[in-house]
């Protein structure tokens, strides 16, 4: 999982696609959709978020090793 800028994300209206997203404001990492112009949460799609960066979800099969984002720095 490789962070990037929320500039560079993908605007997929398709809301089956969701990405992780880094919401300072909201706690930290969401799991979020684009949809009707504004990034908004994927479980209920009521709550507008306001990613900084975003990144690819991880395989339906990943395990993460202890301390996995201890290196992750924004």
């Amino acid at each position: 999982m490789i962070p990037q800028t929320i500039l560079t994300a993908p605007r997929d209206n398709r809301r089956e696609r969701a990405w992780l997203l880094y919401c300072p404001d909201q706690g930290g990492w969401q799991s979020g959709v684009w949809f009707d112009s504004r990034w908004t949460d994927f479980g209920t799609m009521t709550m507008d978020l306001e990613p900084t960066f975003w990144a690819e979800p991880p395989a339906d099969n990943f395990e993460p090793e202890p301390g996995f984002a201890s290196h992750l720095r924004f």
